[in-house]
């Protein structure tokens, strides 16, 4: 099963931003109950997932909203790095060019 490292994350941008609750509460349980042992694996789960070394970035909520996470196949540890609104993804990955 995989961990996920996020809490304090999601609670923060669900504060912020309601409309994200249920997707973010159903992307938490599925990646809670997954057993993830390559990428490949995680897309045929989510299939808008992409990787972006070193995150994977998944589309949240219609692709509204962008979490960015490191996920670690062989220990099945995410760490949510962040979540942003799908502008203020665009600006976080311009800069990272």
């Amino acid at each position: 099963m995989v961990k996920v490292h996020a809490a304090e994350i999601l609670e923060d941008f669900i504060r912020r931003h309601p409309d994200s609750k249920s997707s973010l509460a159903l992307w938490l349980e599925i990646m809670q109950g997954s057993h993830l042992k390559h990428f490949p694996g995680l897309k045929a789960i989510f299939g808008a997932a992409y990787f972006v070394k070193p995150f994977t970035i998944f589309n949240i909520s219609g692709n509204k909203y962008r979490l960015i996470a490191v996920v670690s196949y062989s220990t099945g540890i995410v760490a949510v790095d962040r979540i942003l609104t799908h502008q203020q993804y665009d600006r976080w990955n311009e800069k990272r060019r």
